[in-house]
Formats: C-alpha cells, structure tokens, sequence
C-alpha cells in the first residue's frame, strides 16, 4: 500500500546576545531554522552558552548560576537559584544542585512530589517571554547534539575566564526552579488589528459550563477563564507557581500544604480568592455527580483540604501518589480554581447558565452550542498577564477544509490543518506556530479487555479479579495484536499525513525524555513492532485465521482535536489491515454515544485512535491499566500490580527504575499500537495573529490562549 507524501520547505535567520546586569559572559551560536535571540543571561550568572533555533534563545541563566549550555531550541536549559551546571540539548534539563537530570521538567513532575522544592517568585508583568521551537529529533536527540560538547569546553573556558565566586548565592534554595516565561506586554498606544480573535478548532466531544464535572480534554473549552494552584511555563513545560506562591510535602510523606497568593479577584463582583475557593473546587470534582477523570484520584487520595487561614490549605492525603500532584497542576487540566461565593449563589451551571467564575484574564461572555464559546478580557489590571485582545472566540468547525477557508477568508485567524492543507495555507501567506514541549502524541488503543467487574458503577474502582468481561473477544490474543501492529507501514504514514516530522513511537507513553526510559526499545522495535506484512500473515495462521475464517474488527474513524486528518491515518491503517487479510469495520459514532459507552465498558473488539498529552504515570493508569477511571484501554493484572507500586514510590531513582521494569513487561504485551509523537501546531494569519506560544503537551493541547499576541 503507498502513500504519497506532501512537499514542506524551511527557512533561516540570525542570532543575537542578552546579558543581563551582572553577568559574566554571554555567547550565542546562530543555526538552523529561524534563529532568533541565542541567549539570555540574568542577574549574576557566570556564563551561558546557546545554539538558538526557531526564535529563541539557547540557554538561560537565573541569578546565581555557574554555567548553562544549550543547543538547539529556546531555553533548552532554564537554570534557577544555586545551580552548578546544566547541559541541555534540545529536549529540555532539569537540573538539582549541579546534578544534570535529562527529563522533561514538565513531563516527570510526578517524580517531583519527593523532591518538592520553594518556587521562584512570578516574574513581574512585562517581563520577556523566551519563545522557541524544536529542532528534529534523531534517536530521541537532537540533530544538533554534536555541538553540545564543543560549546561546553568553551562554557568552561568562560567560567575560568570569569574568575571569583561572588555571582554565588550566600544560602541555595533546596532545589532548582527555572524562572517562569511569560508573554510579554504590548505597547500601550499599539492596538490590535480586531477586537475579537478567533481560534476554529475541532469541537469537543462535551460541551459543559462545569469543568469540575466533565474534567480534561473537554476543559479547554474554558481554561482561559480560570488558572491553577500550579501553572505550567509555556516554553519549558516546568512547574511555576500560580495561584499558590510556595508548596512543600508535609512531614507524614504525604499530604501536601500550600500557600497562596493574596489580591487575587474573582471575575465580577465576587471577591477575593482565598482559601475557601480551593477546598470547594476540591469538593466540586469529588462530589458524586463529577464524571471528571481525575475524580476518583480526588476522592481516594485526599481525605480533605484544611484551610489553615485565608492564605493556606493542606491537602490531607491518604496515600503518598505520584498521580496527584499533576493533577493539582495546570498539567492535569482537572482543578481550575472557582469561587465558592457564586457557587453558593447560583449553584451548578448549566449549557444555559454562566459557569462558575474563575480568576483568569479573560472572562466568559456567551456561548452558542455546537458553534463557538466567547470571553472577554477582564475589565482591570490582572495580576499575572494583560492580554492582547480585547476578546477571544473559541469556534468549533469539523471538517479541516472549513477551518482553512475560514482562515483564508479572515473569519478565523488561528487553526490547525492537516499537512497536505498546510501549503496552502503557507501560500497564501499564514505561518505555522508549534508547541515547545514534547508530550502530545497519539496511538491506536483497544477497547476489549477489561477485568472484572466492569461496569458503569465500578468505573471507579480498581478491579478485583482476573476474569475478563470479555473473554471471547480475539483481542485477548496477543498474536493478533502484534500481527495488527506489524501490518502498519509508520514511515509511509508519517510521510503522508505528517510530512515526515512526527518521530515514530517506540512504546506508550514512554519517551528518551521521561523517567524509565530504555534504549534498547528502539532497536528491538523493527523485530517487534515494524512493518512486515508477511509476519502479520503468519501471526494471524497462527492464531487460527486464514481467508475463510479472516479477522474482523472494529476500526473506528475519529476526528481529534489536537490534530488534522486522524480520520485519513484511521482509513490507511484500515487499508494496511486488509492487505493482511483482516476484515475492519469502520464505525462512525456520534462522540455523546462513544463517550457513554466507553464508561459502561460495552466496547469487546474495537480500536480507537486517541491523542493524549499526559504524563506518563497518568497514562498508564487511564491507558494501560485498571486503575481508575477505567475503560480506557486494556487491563493486564502484571501491570496493574506493578503500576501499583510505582504510583505509590515517590523517589525519582526508585521511580526511573520501576518505570523501566514496567515498561520492559508492556512492551513485548502490544497494549496498543503506537503511532507518533507529534509537535503540536497551529497556522495564523500573521496579520492578525504575531505569536501564540504555548507548551503544547497539556490534555487538549490549546493552552495558554492569554499568550496569542496581537499583529501591530
């Protein structure tokens, strides 16, 4: 089966030097693609060094630091108070006291609760925003990462060059935060080119006015409105502080106490936020009628949330979870702070009503089912960011063609297209914007093998047997799994629909980036997972099927949100699966029916693609095992024993470690099939629209709508 693939193209730029007041030494390496600011350097830093790409600088330094180094994308390496060194090569570093650790901050935050450590303070508005882009990864690195060490040697040359250790701070925090990034503020006398910009995106599946009801990924249709305890930084993925200024674990292990910021407002004339707010939006996703997914993670693990004053809670654990603080955070998508005081008021919303005020720079105006969700940004001075425009619409359009006239034709001003519609928008002038951290991603998982008992009423707990409530289903037989995953030609694949940019996933959700990863899963992919039509025809005679008695199955074609033409990947892999012989069925189901179903576990022999940006605990559990909110995918009693483990170790070695073992037992299991990481990207029409820079591997992907910025 062929696939052509689409033409792309790329272009280049410069480089350029920032050091701040203090700073020793700064130097920018220009290469690539787009090259814009190569490095910054902030009060009191020694030395950095960065190669930029894609308009953003290399590396950043915070007060105090000794040496960072980057290559390859903007604030590859982001380095606090107190740190020695941190060498980053395009997939992001965190760094604890001198001691490189190369995960994603953002995608091991799990890992993080053992080592809870005082934020830095929010920078003030106005500050600049670090923008980057990704250069493309080779073996999970970047192509850039011979530069690495050469630029290093010249990083310690510098630092020799620098001489005394006065940058160094008299007393180091106990761990390093990058600082957070924010867009920056426009000038005052420039006007936006509309008042009203408007982003066209796939609907949701649920539309609702109750984020504590219907959880991630259908919450993004209101995250503009509120914020979190924790935010995410939209270039580094890191954990910044939002409306908590300072976190730490208590000394049982497992409850968690934080302090939040004072001066707060509620949108309208609802008050302060205080301590309240937090203990009722944690009451709001536990109450019984919360179908959110996180909600049954809220219900076992915590116990309560004291208020200590006005400007303090505890979150009282039960258990010690690797889970909870992700989804405490911006990165869970799952606990956007509302104000009790209208709650009390008016009760729960409806499609009809106003949802529950939040204390984000835009605000709710109206909605118009089916067609578009509309905010306006808050009428004061907000403490944390001014957005550009004065309102934003969210507009729901199906089809790809739509969104792509809509934004030729000016009635939209920010989309995203599949690849073989992006030369067109290109040639008409738009620019493409991606996301700077890694975790969106998407796959091909079972619905079929759920352990007893499944059912709409167990849905929130985990299971207790293992008997299957399907044990007729031929997806039980890991023969065929691995014979429906060898039939699947990825680098055709990628080359059609995702013009050969998307890296081709070695196992869910583990990454070169992420705790528990194991090199050796690239190099026994081809034998286990690549494409070999004839060793899927073997495993399928072996597993008693031949062209009297084919294979049928399910294929069920989606339109995903978080990016273009999922429906064409479905209909390929559905053409890959014939030429083997198997017979899939393509089913097209309203989302409302699918969602009902999929939580009354009534799915035995079906495949879904799905896209997901969660870190990799969560994945597991809503993915790859029973614990809840099940349903998800399938359920192997030796992975829910061992994930159990790890859900409940909180030390990162212990943790990389277990995650490793995990992963080494799924692998050869075919829990599903996996596809690709992908970049998330959008296309804006750059007379309207300057930048819009967001992570891009947070549940529903369009985060951080406050930093679209305004063409002047």
């Amino acid at each position: 089966m062929a696939i052509s693939p689409p033409s792309s193209s790329t272009s280049a730029g410069a480089a350029a030097v920032t050091v701040g007041a203090g700073a020793c030494v700064g130097v920018a390496v220009g290469s690539g693609v787009d090259v814009g600011a190569g490095i910054t350097v902030g009060s009191g830093a020694r030395v950095a060094v960065g190669v930029g790409a894609t308009a953003g600088a290399g590396a950043a330094v915070g007060a105090g630091a000794g040496i960072a180094v980057g290559v390859g994308c903007d604030a590859c390496v982001d380095v606090g108070r107190g740190v020695g060194m941190a060498v980053g090569s395009g997939l992001g570093v965190t760094a604890v006291h001198g001691d490189v650790r190369p995960e994603l901050s953002a995608l091991t935050l799990s890992g993080l609760y053992a080592s809870l450590r005082r934020p830095p303070t929010y920078p003030e508005k106005g500050s600049s925003l670090k923008k980057g882009g990704k250069v493309e990864m080779i073996n999970g690195l970047t192509a850039r990462r011979f530069l690495l060490l050469p630029l290093l040697a010249l990083g310690l040359a510098l630092v020799a060059a620098c001489g005394s250790d006065d940058a160094q701070p008299a007393e180091a925090p106990t761990a390093a935060t990058p600082e957070p990034t924010q867009a920056s503020e426009p000038a005052p006398t420039a006007e936006p080119k509309v008042d009203r910009v408007v982003f066209g995106m796939v609907p949701v599946s649920v539309e609702h006015n109750t984020p504590g009801k219907e959880g991630p990924p259908n919450n993004i249709q209101l995250a503009v409105m509120y914020e979190y305890l924790v935010g995410m930084d939209p270039v580094t993925g890191a954990y910044i502080p939002q409306l908590a200024t300072d976190w730490s674990v208590e000394p049982d292990g497992k409850s968690l106490r934080f302090k939040l910021r004072k001066g707060v407002r509620f949108h309208g004339d609802w008050d302060e936020f205080t301590a309240k707010d937090v203990q009722h939006t944690w009451q709001d996703i536990t109450a019984e009628d919360s179908k959110a997914g996180n909600s049954s993670l809220f219900r076992r693990d915590v116990e309560s949330v004291e208020i200590v004053n006005d400007y303090e809670v505890v979150f009282r654990n039960t258990v010690a979870d690797a889970d909870l603080m992700p989804a405490i955070a911006q990165l869970g998508q799952s606990l956007l702070i509302q104000s009790k005081a209208h709650f009390d008021q008016d009760g729960v919303p409806t499609l009809v009503t106003p949802p529950i005020v939040g204390t984000g720079p835009y605000l709710f105006d109206n909605r118009e089912q089916t067609r578009y969700v509309r905010f306006k940004q808050v009428p004061y001075d907000h403490w944390r960011i001014t957005a550009d425009f004065p309102e934003i619409e969210l507009r729901f359009l199906s089809e790809a063609s739509t969104r792509l006239g809509a934004l030729l034709t000016n009635e939209i001003h920010i989309t995203n297209v599949p690849e073989d519609l992006l030369p067109q928008a290109i040639g008409a002038g738009m620019k493409v914007v991606q996301g700077n951290v890694p975790g969106l991603r998407t796959a091909l998982r079972p619905r079929c093998c759920f352990l007893e008992p499944a059912t709409l009423e167990t849905r929130g707990k985990l299971a207790t047997t293992t008997e299957y409530k399907y044990p007729d289903t031929p997806l039980l037989d890991v023969r065929v799994r691995k014979a429906l995953n060898k039939a699947i030609d990825r680098d055709a694949i990628n080359q059609a629909f995702f013009g050969g940019k998307a890296q081709i996933m070695y196992l869910n959700p583990h990454h070169p980036t992420r705790l528990g990863w194991d090199p050796s899963w690239e190099t026994r992919f081809p034998a286990e997972y690549g494409y070999d039509p004839d060793a899927a025809k073997a495993l399928l005679a072996e597993a008693g099927y031949s062209p009297s008695n084919p294979l049928n199955t399910n294929l069920h074609v989606i339109n995903l949100s978080s990016y273009s033409g999922s429906e064409d990947v479905v209909e390929a892999i559905g053409g890959y699966w014939r030429d083997i012989g198997v017979q899939p069925d393509l089913v097209s189901m309203d989302r409302a029916e699918r969602t009902a179903k999929h939580r009354s576990f009534e799915f035995k022999n079906d495949w879904m693609i799905y896209q997901t940006s969660s870190h990799i605990t969560l994945s597991y559990r809503v993915h790859r095992t029973s614990h809840p909110p099940r349903g998800g995918s399938m359920e192997i009693p030796e992975v829910d024993s061992l994930f159990t483990t790890i859900r409940q170790t909180l030390d990162l070695e212990e943790q990389d470690r277990l995650l490793r073992e995990l992963g080494n037992v799924a692998f050869p299991l075919h829990m599903d099939i996996p596809l690709f990481w992908l970049t998330a990207e959008v296309v804006v029409n750059g007379d309207i629209v300057s930048d819009y820079v967001f992570p891009g591997s947070i549940s529903g992907t369009w985060t951080h709508l406050e930093n679209i910025r305004a063409a002047r």
